[in-house]
């Protein structure tokens, strides 16, 4: 990793000589934070996130905007601020279904399962947001990415066991069975009874 900490490092600086290359560089700044991140300083990470999601805002980048969101809702969750984590997610996830981003609302979907799962004691929520991805991906035909694999299995897993097998499957099924604007409106109702 030290050596793609210093590619990007040179990336940084050329971008900063080159300031009309907005996505170029909030792309470079948040794959630096992604390298700290899992050198565990969050610290660092969140300080690129933020570079990203500042370039992003000001060029008017809805894609920047979005993935820097859901890096700084991983480094939220990562330092124990559950609500803030599932605000970011949510803003990321409105964010990239207004661009038709299919792969990316279908992973927000996951990581938000997850959060409520894990730390909202909502596995009824969780089950419906995880059915809704699956059949997400199913519909676009996206396999889950590598690094998601894992950790979406332990979330379903857990999630499952937090519920009776009936109450688990209605609430997949319930959630397979909503369209993407469906989906956000269920997620803005959520939020506001919570």
């Amino acid at each position: 990793m030290k050596k793609a900490a210093e590619y990007l490092d040179r990336a940084l600086a050329l971008f900063a000589q080159v300031p009309d290359d907005a996505h170029g560089h909030s792309f470079a700044s948040a794959a630096r934070g992604v390298i700290n991140h899992l050198e565990g300083d969050l610290v660092g990470a969140r300080n690129y996130y933020e570079s990203a999601l500042a370039t992003g805002s000001t060029s008017g980048d809805s894609d920047s905007i979005a993935s820097a969101l859901v890096n700084l809702g991983e480094v939220a969750e990562a330092e124990g601020d559950y609500e803030q984590a599932y605000a970011h997610y949510s803003n990321s996830l409105e964010l990239f279904a207004h661009r038709g981003k299919k792969v990316a609302i279908a992973y927000c979907a996951e990581i938000i399962a997850g959060l409520s799962s894990k730390h909202r004691d909502k596995p009824s929520d969780a089950a419906m947001f995880f059915g809704f991805a699956d059949a997400l991906r199913k519909e676009i035909e996206s396999p889950i990415e590598s690094f998601n694999a894992e950790r979406l299995q332990a979330d379903i897993h857990a999630t499952e066991s937090a519920m009776t097998p009936d109450t688990f499957k209605g609430s997949w099924d319930a959630g397979a069975s909503l369209d993407i604007d469906e989906f956000l409106t269920l997620i803005k109702d959520l939020e506001l009874s919570d």
